[in-house]
């Protein structure tokens, strides 16, 4: 009866084992070397080239290109990871003849899907026309960042208050700011018709039947009362620190400057259940890598840089190290 048990459960493993080895791929194919193909995958581009063979050692290598991006010299069965999470793996190496290219089967996986993207692309897509902000496009997934300028520097459009003055900074102007309303029937008022009112002196003056609505303008230095953040950039983005905070456990959130801003500083480092993790530190399943992302761990034969990228904790000449597999297998079926 043991020996039955123990029959059915190494099949069950090597079953599994193998379906981790032959897992589904986005995209399968034979490529001659040099030839390059391009595929759509999930709503990205990806360029992949067969870029070079060689032998090494008795054992045949190949180099691939993707994206523009190239791997590490990889045998069959190796895995490669690039800066977008798409993977790509050697399933074959077939070494041509006079008459015949070398070929090479691939398995390719795509990285960030259309639903990873996030809410900008591109910088372009987070330009707030505000001068005292750096737009940014960053984070996992994408979003705008626009962090607050607080130099005095001449000539970028930008005079951060408080902290600068003509003398620093030929941004800074004495002109004083001024808002076109219609003032007939102000109480107490002696104006008629159009003119302008200090910007100081439109929050509290009153209509006979209501108060004055102020236009939300951008870039006037002025942020009416009944103006937010979200309709006029002259208006604070925030008031204390934590209305900053962007869900990354490796940024300083901050809320700074005059009018107030968010800044998200970024750290080095890997944010992982609301934890910041060294480059290097590992999980059960994964590590942090020197992009500041979290990946999986790699196995027998794949390619790696150092000891942590792999399951087993040992990389050599660029490939990680076995755990003992069949080992821990035969020691879980005497165990039976």
């Amino acid at each position: 009866m043991k020996g039955a048990i123990r029959t059915v459960i190494f099949l069950v493993v090597m079953l599994f084992f193998a379906a981790s080895i032959y897992a589904a791929c986005d995209v399968t194919d034979t490529l001659n070397k040099t030839a390059a193909k391009t595929y759509t995958v999930n709503g990205n581009d990806y360029e992949i080239k067969f870029y070079s063979l060689k032998n090494v050692s008795g054992d045949l290598v190949v180099k691939l290109k993707v994206n523009g991006e190239y791997t590490g010299d990889m045998e069959e069965n190796m895995k490669y990871t690039f800066d977008d999470l798409s993977e790509i793996r050697v399933l074959d190496i077939l070494p041509g003849s006079v008459s015949l290219n070398d070929l090479t089967q691939i398995c390719f996986n795509s990285g960030l899907s259309c639903a990873d993207c996030g809410t900008c692309s591109s910088i372009k897509d987070c330009e707030d026309n505000n001068p005292c902000t750096i737009d940014e496009c960053d984070g996992d997934p994408l979003e705008c960042k626009h962090k607050l300028i607080l130099w005095c520097r001449d000539d970028d459009g930008c005079c951060p208050e408080s902290r600068c003055t003509e003398e620093n900074d030929n941004d800074c102007g004495q002109a004083q700011e001024t808002t076109e309303v219609n003032a007939s029937g102000l109480n107490g008022s002696n104006m008629t018709g159009n003119e302008t009112l200090n910007h100081t002196s439109l929050n509290t003056t009153e209509l006979e039947n209501g108060t004055i609505t102020i236009e939300c303008i951008s870039g006037d230095g002025y942020c009416p009362e009944n103006c937010t953040f979200e309709t006029d950039l002259d208006c604070d983005e925030c008031s204390v620190d934590a209305d900053c905070d962007d869900g990354n456990a490796c940024t300083d959130d901050s809320c700074l400057g005059i009018p107030k801003r968010c800044s998200n500083e970024t750290a080095s480092g890997c944010s992982f259940d609301r934890t910041c993790l060294q480059i290097g530190a590992r999980t059960e399943e994964q590590f942090c890598n020197k992009n500041n992302k979290m990946l999986d761990l790699r196995g027998k034969k794949e390619y790696c840089h150092d000891d942590y990228v792999c399951l087993s904790g040992k990389c050599a000449e660029n490939k990680c190290k076995g755990i003992g597999f069949f080992k821990t297998i035969g020691k879980w079926i005497k165990f039976w």
